[in-house]
């Protein structure tokens, strides 16, 4: 399930503000068979798994959108802030190669099977995740020529089950032009960054981290 609100409110004719939150929730139950290995050319036999699972995440944000000019430059300015966490939570379970029955397919009879009764190998796994960022985006027009220049500062927290909190901070930035050849043709150039913060389950200890976030770079020219 998920909510969204959002508002937004004109200052005047070149200003304007923001607000958005969002809340998401998602809940999983599995329980399933699958194919441990072939008895027969038709028979096979099986293993069971179980999963609960859980996420939630929720996220608010706030931001400034104006126009106004300086010294002959006009300038499109983007201001903002986020927050957001995530908490996430899963308990699995699976009978290895123990056999828990057989399947003819063939001669397929469906029968009901009980998965309260097996004997499973569990293991849990999760974390929660905290961002916070700030940001600033500006687009500068001067003749032909559009200019963008940004720049984003992030703090993250990533806390994996039964583990001690991961801080970092990261800032990118995102810069470009724009040259317009005429009314109906331009020429434009972009270079921004961006990362992904490692996953709360893979980046616990016990399982190689603490991990760096994956990092990109985007190049990008065209007309």
């Amino acid at each position: 399930t998920s909510l969204a609100l959002s508002a937004e409110h004109r200052v005047n004719d070149r200003w304007a503000a923001s607000v958005a939150l969002m809340r998401y929730r998602y809940r999983e139950t599995l329980r399933e068979h699958g194919l441990n290995f072939y008895i027969t050319p038709s028979v096979i036999d099986l293993y069971a798994t179980s999963r609960l699972s859980r996420a939630d995440t929720s996220n608010a944000s706030a931001r400034l959108v104006g126009e106004f000019e300086a010294l002959g430059v006009g300038h499109q300015l983007v201001l903002g802030v986020e927050t957001a966490r995530r908490k996430d939570r899963s308990a699995d379970g699976y009978t290895d190669n123990n056999t828990v029955g057989s399947f003819d397919l063939l001669n397929p009879t469906y029968l009901p099977r009980d998965f309260g009764s097996y004997s499973y190998i569990t293991s849990s796994s999760g974390g929660e995740l905290r961002t916070s960022s700030v940001y600033m985006h500006d687009t500068l027009t001067i003749g032909r020529w559009q200019l963008l220049a940004g720049l984003r500062h992030q703090r993250y927290e990533v806390t994996p089950l039964g583990e001690a909190a991961q801080p970092s901070r990261v800032t990118l930035p995102r810069l470009g032009a724009v040259y317009r050849l005429s009314p109906s043709a331009s020429a434009y150039a972009l270079y921004t960054e961006g990362f992904q913060p490692p996953d709360t389950s893979a980046n616990a200890p016990g399982r190689g981290g603490p991990f760096e976030p994956e990092d990109s770079r985007l190049v990008e020219v065209g007309w």
